[in-house]
């Protein structure tokens, strides 16, 4: 069964690596029109060298005004997959985060995918509304492991976390036509962790 995604255009922020760089890997090779966004040039570039019909977009979502400026200039998407997040987290407690770095992750996880859908939403006169995958699973653990990965993975039924491609393909579900039913529903990718939790409350 084809997901169809022919011809269509998708916007994937966070695009220069894991996760998102597959996904916009993913999209091209189902003939997608893709822009990809991300704060970091050097990865956009070997990622167009790689693709070339890929459409880089060089912003950082926490600067609003900046991003806003670039998304105005493309054309109306069928979708948007908000993956960005930043890569240098501390390896410190939450509880010990600064006000500066959460003021950090506001400002690009939160604040920078409402700046992203306030301004495709705006220009899609058609309508109807794109699509929006807001992909927030523990991207650190399945983009560059971590030493929590012991504690999850000893959680988690299927012993271990999920793989980039396993994390993909249910996006490009949600971007597809075959979707056309859900909305304003959690997807979890989680190999059983959530609930597994749960059950050892």
């Amino acid at each position: 069964m084809s997901l169809n995604l022919k011809g269509k255009k998708f916007l994937v922020t966070g695009a220069g690596r894991g996760i998102g760089r597959e996904l916009v890997k993913a999209l091209n090779k189902e003939e997608c029109i893709v822009y990809a966004l991300n704060r970091s040039k050097e990865p956009l570039d070997t990622l167009v060298q790689e693709l070339p019909a890929v459409v880089p977009l060089h912003v950082d979502l926490e600067d609003w005004e900046a991003t806003r400026a670039l998304l105005e200039s493309i054309e109306v998407l069928d979708g948007v997959v908000n993956n960005a997040g930043l890569a240098d987290l501390p390896s410190t407690s939450v509880l010990e985060c600064s006000k500066k770095f959460m003021n950090k992750v506001v400002d690009c996880q939160v604040f920078g995918a409402i700046n992203t859908m306030q301004v495709v939403a705006k220009k899609d006169d058609r309508g109807r509304s794109a699509r929006v995958v807001r992909e927030h699973y523990v991207k650190r653990l399945i983009e560059e492991g971590s030493p929590l990965d012991i504690v999850f993975t000893s959680r988690t039924p299927c012993g271990r976390v999920p793989e980039v491609s396993e994390v993909v393909v249910p996006i490009m579900y949600l971007l597809s036509d075959m979707s056309s039913m859900v909305s304003g529903t959690n997807q979890v990718v989680d190999g059983g962790m959530l609930s597994s939790f749960i059950t050892q409350l």
